[in-house]
């Protein structure tokens, strides 16, 4: 399994896990504040064929410390030559906080050639409305194929 993108839920950790080994150093509430949430792509496709959907999971990790419930959303008006096949967002189950985590499937479409960014993703928290949005999530090569 490969986690492709920022590597923002990494940093995160570490960053979690040296305010969990030494309190006094760290401003609880920066990391919180920072980045409590982080949207990563596993294994996505390095190349895509134009018009052809795919499956495509993502892993999202609660950094904060207290559970969530969340929305993930791709803001269709931020992403540019591929689209999210139905639905642009999913309802999450409560995700526990300090590193709590859930995968979600999301079809993807692309609907031009070339070097494309997956972007827009934005995740909110359902019970404050807190936004907050992911840095893009990956690029992929899309292909046209032999008969067009």
């Amino acid at each position: 399994v490969h986690v492709q993108g920022s590597g923002l839920s990494v940093d995160v950790a570490a960053m979690a896990a040296a305010r969990a080994a030494n309190p006094s150093s760290m401003d609880r509430n920066a990391l919180n504040m920072l980045l409590p949430i982080t949207v990563e792509p596993i294994s996505p496709p390095n190349r895509m064929q134009l018009g052809v959907p795919y499956p495509i999971r993502f892993l999202i990790v609660n950094h904060s410390d207290r559970y969530l419930t969340l929305q993930l959303q791709f803001r269709l008006e931020h992403m540019k030559g591929i689209s999210v096949c139905g639905r642009s967002f999913k309802n999450l189950e409560e995700i526990a906080g300090n590193g709590g985590s859930t995968t979600v499937e999301v079809r993807f479409v692309a609907l031009s050639a070339g070097i494309l960014q997956v972007r827009g993703c934005c995740v909110v928290d359902l019970a404050t409305g807190l936004a907050v949005p992911q840095p893009p999530l990956f690029n992929t090569f899309v292909e046209t194929t032999e008969d067009e």
